[in-house]
């Protein structure tokens, strides 16, 4: 889900760096190595170099001073995609300090089976609910039973605000946001003014928006003159499909020079590809990690990944939910965490279950 799934429309069915470098450095094959280059942009190499940097903190700076009650239940509705999936062991593993239990339901990836799922929650009479990527426009109703039941809900990686029965949203809009900037500032950072790039969405997930936004307003910011296109793919869609479309759309712009991935399962079989279609040279960064690209990091076919604090944040889930429990305010637990730059030399470093912050639980 990467930072991965979002607001309030959906559109079919259905996550830095060494020392500030210093000169002109831009340009970098599919292995992320850099080179000198005239057309560096210094904001942006600078930016870059900071987010390669590995984020030491969690965001939550203040501490829970009362009793936390303990033998609490909690449904967590799982969306349909893998960075969705991945959440539930972390989840788990910090209910679990606390003595909580957390049950899975499947949520699929439509309005209906969003709702269907909402509905069972209702059904199963938890003590807390929680769940990733979708609005509350599609469980509005199951929400309204849930508050007048007395059940908090916390939601995430969506862009809606607390209120209506949702007590928290861990890792919202300004989560997105600040990952749209980082990939754009990797993408600068690396081609410079020569930059024309290549968006991969979905719409289906409201967030992705404001990731692209905050994408593009970064490139405007600091490269009027670079170019970038979208992508927007349905999460319905094969990844043959997707393949076929990102292919096609490099195919029609051979300007296009960076391929970013806002998910990490949109760049299955992405390297292979392109060198088939006779784009070698185009440099691939994928948002949030999963085996496959870390695979490819580690083996130069991509440029970069950028680990986002997706698996950290479900510890902040708890957090809310613990918070909410003692009288205390949730804020704390809703602020934006950082995000990590990895390159094929610290690709190593980033392992299952791809959380930020070493000892973040």
């Amino acid at each position: 889900m990467s930072r991965q799934v979002r607001g309030k429309k959906l559109i079919g069915a259905a996550a830095v760096s060494g020392a500030l470098l210093v000169g002109m450095v831009a340009s970098a094959g599919p292995s992320g190595a850099t080179a000198v280059s005239h057309t560096s942009i210094p904001a942006a190499v600078k930016a870059l170099a900071a987010l390669k940097i590995r984020p030491a903190h969690i965001p939550v700076k203040i501490k829970i001073t009362k009793p936390i009650p303990k033998h609490k239940t909690i449904d967590f509705v799982v969306c349909g995609v893998p960075q969705c999936a991945i959440l539930v062991a972390p989840l788990q593993a910090a209910a679990k300090y606390l003595g909580w239990t957390v049950h899975t339901v499947s949520g699929g990836l439509t309005p209906s089976s969003i709702g269907n799922a909402w509905t069972q929650v209702v059904h199963n009479h938890p003590n807390a609910a929680m769940g990733t990527g979708f609005p509350e426009v599609l469980f509005s109703s199951q929400l309204a039973t849930l508050k007048s039941k007395h059940v908090p809900v916390i939601n995430g990686f969506v862009t809606d605000k607390a209120g209506s029965g949702i007590v928290a949203i861990v890792n919202g809009q300004p989560s997105y946001s600040q990952a749209g900037k980082a990939l754009g500032d990797f993408v600068l950072g690396t081609d410079g003014t020569t930059s024309n790039s290549l968006f991969v969405g979905s719409t289906t997930f409201p967030a992705s928006t404001f990731e692209q936004n905050a994408y593009v307003a970064e490139n405007t910011k600091l490269c009027s003159k670079c170019k970038e296109a979208n992508l927007d793919e349905p999460a319905t869609a094969t990844q043959s499909q997707v393949i076929t479309d990102i292919v096609a759309k490099v195919n029609g712009n051979s300007k296009i020079n960076f391929v970013v991935c806002s998910q990490p399962t949109y760049a299955a079989g992405l390297p292979q590809a392109l060198r088939t279609a006779g784009h070698s040279s185009v440099k691939i960064l994928v948002n949030t990690p999963d085996p496959t690209t870390l695979g490819y990091l580690s083996q130069g076919k991509i440029a970069g990944i950028m680990n986002v604090p997706n698996t950290d944040a479900m510890a902040e889930f708890i957090d809310a939910l613990a918070r909410y429990e003692t009288g205390m305010s949730t804020a704390p637990s809703q602020v934006a965490g950082g995000d990590w730059a990895v390159t094929k030399s610290t690709a190593k470093q980033v392992t299952y279950p791809y959380f930020l912050v070493k000892g973040y639980l």
